[in-house]
């Protein structure tokens, strides 16, 4: 991969637009290639997401990048929702970090005793907010742009992980 080059293994989901007017877009993780990492194959369900396995000093943790459209509705966020649920099954014991633009501009971020919890605005974002919570994943990303808008969701079911901004 000319971006990365041999020292990562790249896992990658393209952007399949039906529109010819909308070009290049998907989603990526790159996994340095000192740790063992594979791709996470599920159904296909219309979502722009890719998962990958990886073992970090003896701990397994799913990464997941994931970019959902613009006002996408409750079926496109039942299919995120469905992936989580597939990946929790399947992987019980794993760490899960989901990362990306989530496209939910109407949550509140509110901090309380070092995590985030989210205030949604409307029915879907509390549909949202529900599941992620059912299946306890975590808000962890406290950097906000100049406009003080959360842009990108770092959701994890573990406390003890920490956001930089560089």
């Amino acid at each position: 991969m000319e971006l990365f080059g041999d020292a990562y293994h790249v896992y990658r989901h393209d952007r399949n637009s039906e529109n010819p007017s909308v070009r290049g877009g998907g989603v990526l993780v790159a996994i340095h290639s000192n740790f063992s990492s594979s791709c996470v194959l599920l159904p296909t369900n219309n979502i722009e997401a890719v998962y990958t396995s990886v073992y970090v000093n003896n701990n397994h943790i799913i990464f997941g990048s994931i970019y959902i459209p613009p006002a996408s509705d409750i079926t496109t966020y039942s299919n995120l929702l469905h992936d989580i649920e597939k990946l929790t099954d399947r992987y019980p014991d794993a760490k899960l970090c989901l990362v990306g633009d989530f496209n939910l501009p109407g949550i509140e971020w509110s901090r309380e005793d070092d995590q985030l919890i989210g205030i949604p605005s409307n029915s879907l974002e509390t549909f949202v907010c529900d599941n992620l919570a059912y299946h306890g994943l975590l808000q962890h990303n406290f950097n906000v742009n100049m406009n003080n808008t959360t842009l990108d969701l770092v959701l994890v079911n573990s406390d003890n992980v920490k956001v930089y901004a560089i």
